[in-house]
């Protein structure tokens, strides 16, 4: 523990948490964010903007998503949105993101990086779907 944030204080054994002696209820609400995850994993959007932003904000909306505002005049955009249930890839990109490799790499990078925040998530959910049906054959 930290002595300065305990500075004369006793220290507190730490206890452990009791042991459940029934397995957790799967309720409905475990089952509509579920269902809700599963509805929202299958589009992977990677926007890149490159160029002059002001009075950039991200706002919380009310399913737990960040949305980010903005008021832009961009130089230069690229977008890729890839379904991936149908495996469909829209991948747009101004003319600078055609013409400079650093631009590109940049967008590429990013969606590199989405991806595989993507396969952690799914690897999350499968481990999760794991447990929970681990918990129906007991």
């Amino acid at each position: 523990m930290d002595e300065a944030l305990n500075a004369g204080q006793p220290q507190q054994p730490v206890q452990p948490l009791p042991t459940p002696t029934t397995a957790p209820q799967i309720g409905g609400k475990l089952l509509e964010k579920l269902q809700a995850l599963v509805d929202k994993i299958e589009i992977l959007r990677v926007t890149t903007v490159i160029g002059t932003i002001t009075n950039g904000q991200v706002i919380p909306t009310p399913d737990g998503l960040l949305k980010v505002s903005y008021n832009a005049a961009p130089n230069e955009v690229a977008c890729t949105t890839i379904n991936m249930a149908l495996g469909d890839v829209n991948n747009v990109r101004s003319q600078a993101f055609a013409d400079n490799a650093a631009y590109a790499k940049l967008h590429d990078d990013n969606l590199a990086l989405a991806r595989a925040v993507r396969s952690e998530t799914m690897d999350i959910i499968m481990k999760g779907l794991a447990a929970v049906e681990a918990l129906f054959k007991k």
